[in-house]
């Protein structure tokens, strides 16, 4: 937390359980959902070690889960609220780059700048995009994965999309109709 904010950025992170703390000030009154908005600073000498600065403490109720969930920023300026939803966003982040990940095979940045990244992040959303569209113009009865393989390994070939996965669907075919010939190490061998 504390390189965080030494580069000027804000942090949200959820209170651990047994944290002491001592109160300075209230900061904002208590307005449903929002609990309380405290000014603290760590009373351990240890966690005072960590972070020496002072945090602020937002005590938010979820409906959802029936429960106060407190969360600790370094974050001064924004409502309590923001500082809440914030939290509560963080998942939606990490499940939309998971997402990136699986399915549009980003699997490193080539850029560090805001700028760099946003550029790769669109180029990949577009490409799939582009092949999702192909998928429902042709037809293309398997999923979105095995027709990216099936582009990617035909990319270099002087041929329309739909002879392209005609052959493929034509190839999937013959596999399954071939299966049935031979015997699988499951089959009851009489």
């Amino acid at each position: 937390m504390k390189e965080i904010d030494s580069i000027s950025a804000y942090f949200v992170v959820r209170r651990k359980r047994g944290m002491s703390y001592s109160v300075i000030k209230e900061l904002t009154a208590a307005v449903a959902p929002i609990y309380g908005d405290k000014e603290i600073s760590f009373s351990n000498r240890w966690a005072r070690k960590g972070y020496p600065g002072n945090l602020r403490l937002v005590q938010y109720y979820s409906m959802e889960r029936n429960e106060v969930l407190d969360f600790l920023t370094n974050n001064f300026q924004l409502p309590a609220m923001t500082i809440a939803e914030s939290y509560r966003n963080r998942w939606n982040i990490e499940l939309f780059f998971r997402w990136i990940k699986q399915h549009l095979y980003v699997t490193r940045f080539y850029g560090t700048s805001a700028n760099a990244v946003s550029i790769q992040i669109y180029v990949a959303v577009s490409a799939y995009c582009l092949v999702a569209l192909a998928k429902a113009l042709y037809s293309f009865k398997g999923t979105t994965y095995e027709l990216l393989r099936v582009l990617s390994v035909s990319l270099f070939e002087r041929q329309p999309l739909k002879e392209v996965l005609d052959r493929y669907e034509d190839s999937v075919k013959e596999e399954a109709n071939q299966s049935y010939l031979w015997p699988s190490l499951f089959d009851d061998v009489n």
